[in-house]
């Protein structure tokens, strides 16, 4: 792959060319800008706040299990998460990858009606955390920015 040495501009700001339209399969440039880098960080620092925060609302320092959920989850590469220390190698036993868990848990509420009750038994034992309302949260968020 080649990567260019300079930064190129467009409307959007600079960015670097990964990979011009003939490296790919598609035919596609890709590009990353500083504006993406951002996001990343963004996103990155924000889901790190929002699992501790929530580990510590729960009384619990790693968590019992990893269920990645949806088209999201289902394209996660749980080593980028690693990579990025969004999650820790060592809370890595096997990630459940669940896939549209809304619709398949449609469909059980639909076929029986004990999955009907057990959701509702987990409705009811399910708490709101607020995480705007954390204190910890804008401080273990800030402390997470970097790469």
């Amino acid at each position: 792959m080649r990567v260019s040495t300079g930064s190129l501009k467009n409307d959007n700001g600079r960015y670097r060319i990964l990979a011009d339209s003939s490296e790919t399969l598609s035919g596609s440039v890709i590009s990353i800008s500083h504006k993406d880098i951002r996001v990343i960080q963004l996103g990155k620092a924000a889901l790190i706040a929002g699992i501790e925060c929530l580990l510590a609302s729960a009384g619990l320092i790693t968590p019992e299990k990893i269920i990645t959920v949806a088209a999201f989850g289902n394209h996660l590469d749980i080593q980028d998460l690693i990579s990025l220390g969004i999650i820790s190698a060592i809370e890595i036993k096997k990630p459940i990858v669940v896939g549209n868990a809304a619709c398949t848990g449609t469909a059980m509420a639909l076929c029986c009606e004990r999955y009907v009750q057990e959701a509702q038994i987990i409705a009811n034992n399910t708490e709101v955390v607020e995480l705007a309302n954390d204190p910890a949260f804008q401080d273990i968020f800030n402390s997470n920015l970097s790469f």
